[in-house]
Order: C-alpha cells, then structure tokens, then sequence
C-alpha cells in the first residue's frame, strides 16, 4: 500500500464512551462520529466489548478502523487485532485523540480534541486524497501464564508511580490532555525532588536477560521501552543508534547528578552522559526482564512475578495509521 492509493471500502469506528474527552461531550462526539459516511459505530469499553466489535468489523470486511479513544483503548484494540486475530488482512487504523493523555496519536500527529480530528476524517473521507499513513510496530509483553499484551509504551520504577500520580490528579481536576499531563508531571518531579513521594513510587530490581542468557541484576529507577518516536510534551527519552524497532532506557537507582541531567535526559541527548554507568538506552528487537512488581502498558497497570520467568517484549509487524 503507498501513500497515493488507499481508498477505504468499508469503515469501521469503536468508542469507548468512558474515554477521558468523552465523557463530558459524548453528544457532541457521537454526532461527528454519526457523520463520518458509510461507517459501521459500535460502542466498548471492556476486552470483551472491543473483541465483539473487531468480529462483527471483520465479518462486514472494514479495511478502516477509527478508534475513538485513548491510550487504554488503543492498548485493548491492539491486543484484540493479534490475539484473536478476527481480521484476515489488518486494516487501516485511525486513533481519535479522546483519552486522557493520547500518546500514541500525539506521536501520529494527530492535533487536536476528537471533535476537530473526526471533522478532519470526515473531509477526508468525502474526498480521500493523498493519504497521510504512518507505520508503527506495537510491543508484544508476554510472560507464562499471563495473557499476553499489545502496547506501544512500557514502563517499570518511578514510572509506575508517576502515571498513577497523575492519572489521580488528572481525575481529581477533572484535566485531560497534554497539557494538563504536563503539569502533573512537573508536580510530580517537585514532589520527588522534595522527597515527598508516594510509598508506591519506589525504584524496581530487574534483572536484564542478555543474548547468551545471562542476567545483569539492576535496581532502577525507572525503565521504559517503546516503539513511539515521541512521548508526552515532545520528550525523546532514548538515543540508541541500533538499526533496531524497540527504544529501551534505564537509569539506576541512585544516578549520578540526576537533576542535572534531566533536561538532557527527556530530551534524548543522553550520549553527553552515558559517560556514567547509571544511564543507558539502546534499541533492540527484544527485551527480557525478571523482576516483581507493577508495570504499565499504555497507562495501564499489570503485574509481573519472577516466579513465572522473564517478562518478554518483542515487536509486532508494523501497524498502519492513517493521520487526518
């Protein structure tokens, strides 16, 4: 498929109506989504709700799917589409920014509240040229007797604790969006540089699987892999050369002039300070951990035991998006 010949045939759409920029205008989104031409609507918020829309989507051949909602439902989609794989031919996907945070639509380009970007669609749609698609790869996560997940951010350590901070304060205030993420975080960096933390935000021990099998025992402060190429507020945490999909930094527990290098930390300038054991990133095509303890996907928490093996993440064929 180019750029130039992608024409959708059938359309397919998930909402998931307890989406964070959902809730408050659900009529108004719902009536862009009602515009959108010729498309097939089906509401979900559960693995089991996306799985019967994906089925009933494939059985009507969609070669388009709209996703309406955040970073969670994207998560849910993703892992639906490879695990049960409902769809003979993946289909085209569109992500709908209507979550709380929308990473991976942020990192897609995709501007703007749902209701601007589905109007974008609908354009579109009425005249589909020249196509804007992105290929992205999702992280396989997977651990014996654990369900396997589909993702496009994994984190471990402060960052656990850190999207619990702001996902509660973002809920408080009843915030959504990019910015109010970004002043969550902030907050959250003052709290820690003040020693104010939560009890749950506490570094994690993991133990790195390396190519012959052995394992280099790490505690972390933080560790994340992703196949985005930005994160929130434009951040860039990783600055590995590998001809490789997965972006994979650590820092150790106790890093040397961490404040110090913060700002060359986010901003993926981190070779000026690898000089110092305690910060690493590379990119990889698989990563194995062993550790106890909570880890998000996609904003969404889950729990690894080393008693079941390494925790594995690897990456899928790529995705295609297509960016109104």
């Amino acid at each position: 498929m180019t750029e130039t010949d992608f024409r959708p045939a059938r359309i397919g759409v998930i909402l998931n109506p307890l989406s964070g920029r959902i809730r408050r205008r659900r009529t108004k989104v719902r009536n862009c989504v009602d515009a959108l031409p010729c498309a097939d609507v089906r509401e979900a918020s559960s693995f089991s709700g996306v799985n019967a829309a994906l089925e009933s989507c494939a059985a009507k051949q969609v070669d388009l799917l709209v996703i309406v909602g955040g970073d969670g439902t994207l998560q849910m989609v993703l892992t639906c589409l490879f695990d049960s794989k409902p769809f003979a031919e993946m289909p085209v996907l569109v992500v709908i920014p209507a979550g709380t945070t929308n990473m991976t639509a942020l990192d897609l380009a995709a501007h703007g509240g749902p209701v601007r970007v589905l109007r974008r669609l609908r354009r579109w749609l009425q005249n589909p040229v020249s196509p804007r698609l992105v290929k992205r790869r999702a992280i396989h996560i997977r651990q014996t007797g654990c369900p396997d997940i589909y993702g496009m951010f994994f984190g471990a350590g402060v960052i656990t604790g850190g999207v619990s901070y702001f996902q509660d304060r973002n809920r408080k205030l009843g915030m959504t969006g990019e910015l109010a993420t970004g002043v969550a975080v902030l907050r959250f960096l003052f709290d820690m540089l003040i020693g104010r933390t939560s009890p749950i935000i506490k570094p994690v021990q993991i133990r790195l699987i390396g190519r012959d099998g052995d394992g280099q025992s790490k505690s972390c402060l933080f560790l994340l892999g992703t196949t985005l190429e930005r994160l929130l507020l434009g951040m860039r945490p990783y600055w590995g050369e590998e001809d490789a999909p997965l972006h994979v930094t650590w820092v150790s527990k106790s890093p040397t002039r961490f404040w110090r290098s913060l700002p060359l930390l986010v901003a993926g300038r981190g070779k000026r300070i690898t000089a110092h054991d305690d910060y690493y990133s590379s990119n990889v095509r698989v990563l194995e951990v062993i550790m106890d303890g909570h880890f998000i996907v996609d904003g969404e928490h889950y729990m690894a035991e080393s008693r079941n093996g390494p925790l594995r993440l690897e990456t899928s064929e790529p995705v295609t998006f297509l960016v109104p």
